[in-house]
């Protein structure tokens, strides 16, 4: 049985993680390390294909709706178009870890690291993902991006359970 550190007792359940969950890893006031959010869900799908769904940046926009508006390739990555404007986003490579990190520079120049993950569990497989604040989100921002990752991996999940 896999250990998920982090994770509130409500999210386990016999046999494992069920549903959708979150950890918010708060700060003590003199830590310069900022809060973080890891935002996971089961897929009831085989983790060889989530990760190679998850490998191929051309999936993004139809789950990750901050690319809902389209991913186009670059000579040094992928450009695409969300909320902020243009982004720049380099994906990590395809691999067999269940790696699938990726960097958004927004248009201020700012790179944003998301850190994705598969995890094979039993027949399935569960999706991670750690949400870090940038230095200006207030907490009022920070838990919007967490439920619009969390509303996201919703997708994700309801996407790859129906094909």
């Amino acid at each position: 049985m896999g250990l998920f550190i982090g994770l509130p007792l409500r999210c386990l359940r016999p046999g494992g993680i069920t549903g959708a969950c979150c950890s918010v890893q708060r700060r003590h006031e003199s830590s310069p390390v900022p809060q973080t959010q890891t935002i996971g869900i089961s897929i009831a799908r085989p983790y060889e294909l989530v990760c190679g769904f998850l490998a191929e940046p051309r999936n993004f926009p139809r789950w990750a709706s901050g690319l809902a508006m389209g991913l186009e390739p670059t000579a040094d990555g992928w450009m695409g178009d969300a909320p902020q404007g243009k982004v720049k986003i380099r994906f990590s490579p395809p691999n067999a870890f269940g790696i699938a990190d990726h960097w958004v520079t927004l248009p201020t120049g700012e790179e944003v690291y998301v850190p994705l993950r598969a995890l094979p569990h039993g027949a399935g497989t569960e999706v991670i993902l750690t949400l870090f604040p940038l230095p200006s989100m207030s907490d009022a921002d920070f838990a919007a991006d967490a439920a619009i990752v969390l509303r996201d991996l919703a997708s994700l999940k309801d996407l790859l359970e129906s094909v």
